[in-house]
């Protein structure tokens, strides 16, 4: 018998370290405004509304350390994430050195059998799809079928494999590409082992000058160890915010999302809609 999805708990990591010079800002992009509220506050209202994350580490860089302590202590904060405990750690000078300073809080920590690998400038993340991930990768991890599950979507352009030179190598079908989004959810344990070993890999690829793959996020490193990972659709809302455009376009989102609440809200009044005729 299947599970509902809130048979599965996972401890969120969630890197905040990036800088948002791309964004055009002189701050780290997580601690950017967005309508209001930090990307990196909107990240966690989606954690703690979707009922699933026990525990958030953010990791963040030394500068802005102390601000994010503030943020996890404020008083309006607290209420919103009540039941999502917060951690605020050193994250490293990428994103796969925060993951690991992440990896490191939480390990030894009593009943932690899932991990959500998140981005805070994917802070538009719907909860219900947190929810979901969860869930899958619960059910994955439990029947030993995968190491996890991780949302994706279907690439609307058409992508050139192009050679150092410039010229176009070949042209990949579209219909088994997709476009790879964040939480990333896996076994705590398999995540774990996959980052020991890359450290240990790196390590010796040092001492003989040699080559390392390329890892681009988690799910790429849970693939070249060996460890077999479940997709499920994404959502459009979890674009990550990288440039003014993206910026742009979450104002927008967030707009929509406010006149449908609206609208929605309206439709509730005495003398309108259908069910008060």
């Amino acid at each position: 018998m299947r599970g509902n999805p809130a048979d599965f708990t996972a401890t969120a990591i969630v890197a905040a370290a990036g800088s948002g010079r791309r964004l055009g800002y002189n701050k780290p992009k997580a601690f950017v405004e967005l309508d209001g509220r930090m990307l990196l506050e909107r990240c966690l209202d989606g954690l703690a509304d979707s009922g699933v994350i026990n525990r958030a580490i953010v990791l963040v860089s030394a500068e802005m350390r102390h601000l994010a302590e503030s943020i996890a202590r404020s008083e309006d904060n607290k209420r919103r994430w009540s039941g999502m405990h917060i951690i605020i750690g050193l994250g490293g000078t990428d994103r796969a050195e925060s993951v690991r300073a992440g990896l490191d809080i939480e390990y030894g920590q009593p009943n932690t059998s899932l991990v959500a690998v998140h981005d805070a400038a994917r802070c538009l993340t719907p909860p219900e799809l947190i929810r979901r991930l969860v869930h899958d990768a619960g059910e994955a991890v439990a029947s030993k079928n995968a190491a996890g599950t991780i949302p994706v979507l279907p690439v609307a352009d058409t992508v050139k494999v192009v050679m150092a030179d410039g010229r176009v190598k070949s042209t990949p079908t579209r219909t088994s590409l997709r476009a790879a989004q964040t939480p990333q959810v896996f076994s705590f344990a398999q995540l774990y082992s996959a980052n020991t070993k890359a450290i240990r890999a790196e390590e010796a690829a040092d001492a003989v000058a040699g080559e390392l793959p390329v890892v681009t996020d988690d799910s790429s490193l849970m693939e070249y160890y060996g460890f077999d990972v479940r997709t499920m659709t994404g959502d459009e809302r979890a674009l990550k915010i990288t440039t003014h455009s993206d910026f742009v376009l979450a104002q927008a989102l967030l707009a929509e999302a406010a006149s449908a609440d609206s609208a929605n809200e309206q439709s509730k009044q005495p003398g309108t809609g259908q069910d008060n005729e």
